[in-house]
């Protein structure tokens, strides 16, 4: 019930939703860029080296996102994400996936 309110208030603009996921695994790289991948199976996403999602480090949020991330992580906590369609859902960086054209996540909440 939580969930709703939120969107009204910071106008959360994403296309997919994703819940209940855990975190596989969260990598962080020397462009900045971070991606992270969980269990589940998320649609309108590609698949970037076994990566599914990225955080937008452009955005303030982000350092609280990963905060989330690893807190999740590292106790077992669900999480619901929401997130932007890829651009070229269902491929791999063999045949199209790239980090500019992976979904970004735009909300995250550990339940």
């Amino acid at each position: 019930m939580i969930v709703f309110p939120l969107f009204l208030v910071y106008g959360v603009a994403h296309a997919e939703w994703i819940y209940p996921v855990k975190v596989k695994h969260i990598g962080t790289f020397s462009s900045g860029e971070v991606m992270f991948d969980t269990d589940g199976t998320p649609s309108s996403v590609c698949n970037y080296q076994g990566y599914r999602f990225k955080l937008d480090v452009n955005q303030k949020g982000w350092k609280n996102m990963l905060s989330t991330l690893l807190a999740a992580q590292l106790t077992g906590r669900v999480l619901g994400i929401g997130y932007t369609v890829s651009s070229v859902p269902g491929t791999d960086y063999t045949n199209g996936c790239t980090t500019s054209n992976m979904a970004v996540v735009t909300i995250i909440i550990m339940y």
